[in-house]
């Protein structure tokens, strides 16, 4: 297995702007060590984000901020892997376009929330990322 560890692109920034987020928390130095492994491989990457979101969930850091850090990590590990296949520039469109509309279902279903009907914000914006990041990889990044 080559490793492909050259730290240039987008995703170095998108790196670099998740790290400073997670300095401000709790364990956030160690936290930014962890999302240095997408920059390694894809499969440490999605191990990575998990106990990114694990670590989210335990310290209770489900608002528009625990949104964001995953979105950035998300949009880490994906850039990472469409930079390491030369995927052509549209996917990086629709990739923004994916983390975009996980920010938007946040704020329609917050909305909702305080509308009275009850439904966890975090839960329902992260599903609604989670299929729409689904559909957009399998529809754009499989020949």
């Amino acid at each position: 297995m080559k490793l492909n560890l050259s730290l240039k692109g987008p995703s170095l920034i998108i790196f670099l702007v998740l790290a400073v987020i997670l300095l401000h928390l709790p364990y956030g130095g160690f936290m930014a060590g962890i999302m240095l492994l997408p920059l390694i491989s894809y499969s440490l990457g999605v191990i990575g984000l998990s106990i990114l979101a694990t670590y989210l969930i335990l310290l209770r850091i489900t608002d528009i901020l625990g949104v964001t850090i995953i979105s950035l990590g998300l949009l880490l590990l994906e850039m990472r892997e469409m930079e390491r296949i030369k995927a052509p520039g549209y996917s990086y469109l629709f990739l923004l376009l994916a983390i975009i509309l996980g920010f938007l279902a946040y704020g329609t279903i917050y909305a909702i929330g305080l509308l009275g009907i009850g439904i966890e914000v975090t839960l329902g914006a992260i599903i609604f990322a989670l299929f729409l990041y689904a559909f957009i990889r399998s529809s754009l990044l499989t020949p």
